[in-house]
């Protein structure tokens, strides 16, 4: 498959796509965020005051999330209004690999009152601000404190003060831990097997999610409708089933027959 970005004339179009997505971020702001000025000027100057809560208007009524670090705005635009994660037009069970403080989260939760995600997050700093904020949905969240990784078995973990970066490539990152990893495939299998189809596999791995995406089995990709994960690089994928995009550094992987 052609690597994505390969030629001058894709590259301005990406850019041109970039352009439109950051309008439309702002016009969401502007119109889902109850309080846009005041969010605007933390996003800008990175100032302000933490935990500050963020009161965001959704299909399922307002919602309210508390951030903790200038970083967190910055993952509360690419999510809810810069729309990194589009959800499907039937979004019933949802995988959230690397689910940080929530935010992925309570973004899939609040686009109808009967999707259920399942919650991986690792670094046991982020788990109870995951757990303050799903907590109005926490009927239909399931939670495990583990990294998702290509084998099972323990690793270390690089983690910074923000949260924000964790990964099990801690090159770089100040601090190393030990985490319970689970493999990939043994993790989606008992989803299916709970829940049926999913439609929607997020993954923010800071550094793996290509591996992830590549180590997944081919028997599962047809119960699996949606797949997106952060990609910086180029990468070549190799699932001829989905339709691929790319929204910023997202890779968007969608099986248009599912629907």
């Amino acid at each position: 498959m052609k690597r994505l970005f390969g030629r001058r004339g894709t590259r301005k179009a990406v850019r041109a796509a970039l352009a439109r997505r950051n309008y439309a971020a702002t016009a969401r702001i502007l119109t889902q965020c109850k309080t846009p000025i005041a969010f605007l000027w933390r996003y800008l100057t990175g100032r302000g005051g933490y935990p500050w809560d963020i009161e965001v208007r959704t299909p399922t009524g307002d919602l309210r999330i508390s951030l903790f670090h200038p970083h967190d705005v910055v993952t509360v635009n690419e999510i809810f209004f810069r729309r990194d994660y589009p959800p499907p037009s039937q979004l019933r069970t949802a995988v959230d690999i690397g689910g940080n403080i929530g935010v992925s989260a309570c973004f899939f939760l609040s686009r109808n009152a009967t999707t259920f995600v399942y919650i991986f997050e690792p670094n046991p700093d982020n788990l109870p601000k995951l757990q303050t904020n799903v907590a109005p949905f926490a009927d239909r969240v399931h939670i495990e404190d583990v990294a998702v990784a290509s084998s099972d078995g323990d690793f270390e973990f690089g983690v910074e003060p923000s949260g924000r970066y964790g990964s099990l490539q801690s090159t770089g990152l100040p601090t190393t831990i030990f985490v319970r990893g689970r493999e990939i495939n043994s993790v989606l299998r008992a989803v299916l097997a709970r829940s049926g189809p999913i439609d929607l596999l997020k993954i923010d791995t800071e550094g793996t999610e290509a591996e992830l995406v590549s180590s997944i089995d081919a028997s599962m990709l047809t119960n699996i409708h949606a797949i997106y994960f952060e990609a910086k690089d180029f990468v070549q994928l190799r699932h001829p089933r989905y339709r691929i995009r790319r929204g910023g550094d997202v890779v968007q992987m969608t099986d248009e027959s599912s629907h």
